[in-house]
């Protein structure tokens, strides 16, 4: 062997193609020493030979290399330096050399085919051969490359191993030899060495890409900063690392790829940075490891603030586009807008991701980027992120989501909970599916573009085709609320409610606003627009026709939609009060119905108990409607101070509100036919209710309270007027004023007299100076008065006394009104309207208790002693003003009170003489619906004695007679007509007729009115 060696190497120069021999023999008797490869290609003795297929060898062997033992590092040596010494041979000289140890090799990779431990001389001494010639690389890079990477797809495992342990050790060696002209500056010998790198990634075994992978990092340990052009290669053969291969390989490129971002991000030159932005992307895509991917996500965002202080040298991005894809090329764009968009794009893609994780990570980067760093963009590149980037995405994780299972997925959360530590992962119940996973994602994704848009409006708004944008935009938000899932609908409101919710100064009424310019108003139009949309649709009868209210799987919105989506109106108005809302009635018909028709929405089942209001609080939903209607009437006595054109609304405004006023009575019904029945849940089954009443009670008198403040404030605007406004509010306050003890509570009916006070003391002033607009008004005045002072409601059995005292105090309010404010003013008020407003104080003028437990034969009322005295005292005061200086329509008022009093007096006087006489001694039957008064005070002697309710009228009849005559003789001379002295004479008879009495109270009334006639025998001197 040492000759052999001597040979080589004195004559390697002209051996030519005799090499293949020299080495073959050589590669014998290294086998029989039982030399290995070990580090850089040197051989070593390792022992005794252990391979099955050398066992004929295996003693000769033995007995060889222990009788040589002292020689055998000698011989390592010697060979060492053979192959060292080709430094010296020249061009041609060693590529015979090179070219023989290529045929052993390959002599060698035939025979490794079918053992197990193949000769790795060959490949040992190429590598020691190419380490000692990196002067010059050149002459035989390509073929011994070439051959090393048939070597590393060998399918012997060592022979493989020792291939790429050679092809990566000269790669590694061949970067750090110090040339004469700098590596890093020859871009084609740079390329060269790396490309063969790069060329590993063809293969797919493990072991070779665990070995390329080592070799990139060392790379980037020790030549990182001085790379230049040989990052692209270093970047592809980070990113050919796939989601393919296993978690081992993947965490092994994500350790260079970490290394890369984190400390040469600075180095590598800006035009590659679009292959790096792609590398890292595709470590978000990888499925083996979620920590890798939620990693690759955070290294983007460590790139943007990169690119963001990278602006300054954009001149230096020039040859971007060589690195690009051609649909990743824009001509619009300058070369740093086109990495933004590749940013952009990857995030996207990551956001469409099958791991709810990523797409959240994802999602937040992108929207929080585009929000920091949009700025950067020109309008081209924001036309482009938002058509190809931004509703893109929108579309396609809307049909993830539609597409997306309802049913649970134990197979995907457990392949998701060992990707992330291997432990089982519990899923809230909100995220079990993946079409709950999904709408998570679309909530975001819609809120992410809404606030692009909002926050960049003002920028945005240059854009040839932005009103295209906020049109599509509006559209994906309707459409969004009006889905079924309740997480996405609600959503989809908030980001409604970011758009239009643009900071005013609060001083400012929407008024005070300066005018939009055309372009604008027709966007915030279109925004007006969606919002009646979207009203119209969640307050709409479901498709299906059936409806289901329970919380978890309900096809009506839930309150806390509603409420939000009231909430929304304020903002929105604030754009288009001024340019059109107070110009079109129909806008505001509309808002109206749509407010209507929402309170009228079920309550789902589960929720019903916490939003009943109380007695005195309103639930949310009725709080945020009554804002909206509070926002609308301020905003419109604040418009009437500077012009006139709000008028029109007052009137329809008027009529809304008291609409929303006889909730209180009449609560909303859901829009339904009444074919349509609700399904109840197993909950309300069982407590056999099948939907959920809401108290409309304090909502509908705070809207009341609201609607009188506001009459109080316009009801002498001549819109106001002129459409019957006060008409209005009087027909509508009739109805809780007529039910009184009937109203679902006693408030309603207490607020609302409360109110028709506050609303006649300003209403008829304006009245009595318009009075043609007025004159269909008093017959539903008058009939309002009737019917609240002798209402056919009775009052509760338990109702305390107090109580019945202050509500006899109110109808004497009532009177005091009539009193002060309508019969002063007679001369200008129809004679009818006055008539019938007599015949009310007559009718209350006769009857007289004590006591609250007499009723009234007609109309089945407690009789009231202190409401019949005010009464009759009003009529007394109108009765007597005819003196020489009265007008003629003062003694129109006289004659109406006096003559409507006696004759009703004559009426009650004859029915019950003539009631007496035909059931004889019988007692008289009380009236229809009447019961047993008990507890009556006796008229003379105040005591407590029990009669009937017709007793007590005869003696209220009597009583008012008696004091008429006695006020009739202490009347001025000549301020009584004469037919009023015949019709009191007239009663006489009728009198007579009833002292047959059986009752001692009614003779001992008859026997007082009839001494009062005494002076009345002959005509008075005066009348003579």
């Amino acid at each position: 062997m040492r000759t052999i060696l001597s040979v080589a190497h004195c004559y390697g120069s002209i051996l030519g193609t005799s090499w293949h021999l020299i080495l073959t023999t050589l590669q014998h008797l290294v086998w029989i020493i039982g030399f290995k490869p070990s580090t850089g290609g040197t051989l070593k003795h390792v022992g005794t030979i252990s391979n099955t297929d050398a066992a004929p060898m295996a003693n000769s062997s033995a007995v060889v290399t222990t009788a040589a033992m002292a020689d055998l590092p000698i011989l390592s040596s010697m060979l060492s330096r053979l192959f060292e010494s080709s430094v010296y041979l020249d061009d041609v000289a060693l590529h015979h050399l090179i070219d023989a140890l290529i045929r052993l090799s390959i002599e060698s990779m035939e025979i490794a085919l079918s053992v197990r431990e193949p000769s790795l001389f060959a490949i040992a001494k190429i590598l020691e051969t190419g380490r000692a010639n990196l002067n010059r690389i050149d002459v035989w890079w390509k073929p011994i490359s070439s051959h090393l990477l048939d070597v590393c797809q060998h399918t012997n495992p060592r022979m493989r191993e020792w291939g790429t342990e050679a092809l990566t050790s000269l790669v590694r060696n061949a970067l750090e030899y110090k040339y004469e002209q700098n590596l890093f500056d020859n871009e084609r010998l740079l390329h060269m060495i790396i490309l063969s790198l790069h060329e590993l990634s063809l293969i797919q075994y493990f072991d070779v890409r665990q070995k390329q992978l080592e070799a990139t990092l060392s790379i980037l340990t020790n030549n990182g900063p001085t790379l230049q052009t040989g990052w692209p290669i270093i970047l592809n053969i980070i990113g050919s690392i796939t989601r393919e291969h296993n978690d081992s390989l993947i965490r092994q490129a994500q350790q260079c790829l970490q290394l890369v971002v984190t400390d040469f991000l600075s180095t590598i030159p800006i035009c590659y940075l679009g292959i790096l932005i792609k590398v890292v992307a595709k470590f978000g895509f990888q499925e083996q490891d979620l920590n890798i991917a939620l990693s690759a996500i955070g290294l983007l965002w460590n790139m943007t603030d990169y690119l963001f202080r990278m602006k300054e040298q954009e001149h230096q991005l020039k040859n971007v586009n060589d690195y690009l894809d051609p649909n990743e090329i824009y001509d619009t764009l300058t070369s740093i807008e086109e990495l933004w968009m590749i940013l952009y794009r990857k995030l996207s893609e990551l956001t469409m991701d099958q791991r709810p994780a990523i797409r959240k990570s994802a999602s937040s980067t992108l929207f929080t980027m585009i929000t920091s760093h949009g700025q950067l963009l020109s309008t081209g590149a924001w036309s482009i992120l938002i058509w190809q980037v931004l509703f893109p995405l929108f579309e396609q994780v809307e049909q993830f989501f539609y597409t997306a299972s309802k049913e649970r997925e134990q197979l995907q959360q457990q392949q998701l909970s060992k990707s992330s530590g291997g432990q089982d992962i519990l899923m809230h119940h909100s995220r079990d599916t993946p079409e709950k996973q999904w709408a998570e994602t679309y909530v975001m994704i819609l809120a992410g573009v809404t606030r692009t848009v909002q926050v960049k409006k003002d920028f945005l708004a240059k854009l040839d085709d932005f009103p295209k944008v906020w049109s599509v935009l509006l559209t994906n938000i309707e459409k969004s609320a009006l889905a079924k899932n309740p997480e996405i609908a609600l959503a989809a409101l908030k980001s409604f409610n970011d758009l239009v919710n643009i900071p005013i100064n609060p001083a400012l009424s929407p008024s005070s606003k300066k005018p939009l310019i055309p372009r604008d108003q027709q966007l915030w139009q279109q925004a007006w627009q969606v919002w009646l949309n979207i009203g119209n649709g969640c307050s709409r009868c479901p498709p299906e026709r059936v409806i289901i209210i329970d919380r978890y799987d309900s096809n009506i919105p839930s309150q806390n939609f509603l409420t939000f989506f009231i909430d929304i109106f304020p903002n929105l108005i604030n754009h288009i009060w001024s340019s059109d809302f107070i110009h079109n009635a129909k806008h505001f018909e509309q808002f109206s119905t749509i407010i209507e028709r929402v309170l009228a929405v079920p309550i789902h089942s589960d929720m019903a108990l916490f939003l009943i209001p109380t007695d005195v609080n309103l639930t949310l939903l009725q709080e945020s409607a009554y804002k909206a209607m509070e926002f609308v009437c301020k905003n419109l006595k604040l418009e009437l101070t500077k012009t006139t054109n709000a008028s029109a609304l007052l009137p329809i405004c008027f009529k809304r509100l008291l609409v929303l006023v006889l909730y209180a009575i009449n609560p909303p019904v859901f829009d339904c036919t009444e074919q349509i029945k609700k399904i109840p849940t197993n909950k309300q089954q069982s407590n056999g209710k099948n939907d959920s009443n809401v108290n409309f009670v304090p909502f509908s008198e705070k809207i009341l309270r609201m609607t009188i403040s506001f009459y109080e404030d316009v009801a002498d605007n001549p819109a106001v007027i002129e459409n019957g406004t006060l008409q209005t509010i009087i027909q509508t306050l009739q109805v809780p004023l007529s039910m009184k003890y009937n109203c679902p509570s006693s408030t309603t009916w207490k607020l609302a007299i409360e109110c028709f006070f506050r609303s006649l003391k300003v209403g008829l002033v304006v009245a009595r100076k318009h009075r043609n607009a007025f004159e269909s008004m008093w017959t539903e005045l008058a009939k309002t008065f009737d019917d609240f002072l002798f209402s056919k409601s009775i009052p509760p059995t338990d109702i305390p006394i107090e109580e019945l005292q202050r509500d006899e105090a109110i109808d004497c309010q009532a009177i005091e009104l009539i009193r002060d404010d309508i019969l002063p003013h007679a001369n200008v008020l129809p004679e009818t309207f006055i008539t019938k407003i007599l015949n009310i104080l007559n009718r209350g003028s006769i009857y007289s208790c004590a006591t609250d437990n007499f009723i009234d034969i007609d109309s089945a009322r407690r009789l009231r002693e202190e409401f019949s005295k005010i009464c009759f005292e009003t009529l007394l005061k109108y009765s007597f003003i005819n003196d020489s200086s009265s007008s003629n329509d003062n003694l129109v008022i006289t004659r109406l009170a006096l003559s409507s009093m006696l004759n009703r007096c004559k009426e009650i006087l004859q029915k019950y003489a003539h009631d007496e006489r035909l059931h004889g001694k019988c007692p008289l039957p009380r009236s229809d619906n009447l019961e047993p008064v008990v507890g009556a005070f006796n008229y003379n002697h105040n005591s407590l004695t029990p009669f009937s309710p017709r007793t007590a009228e005869m003696i209220s009849v009597l009583k008012a007679l008696s004091t008429l005559i006695g006020a009739l003789k202490r009347a001025p001379k000549d301020s009584v007509e004469i037919n009023i002295w015949h019709q009191l004479i007239a009663l006489y008879p009728c009198l007579v007729e009833c002292t047959t009495s059986p009752s001692p109270q009614i003779c001992n009334a008859i026997k007082d009115t009839l001494h009062q006639y005494f002076t009345l025998l002959t005509p008075p001197p005066s009348v003579r």
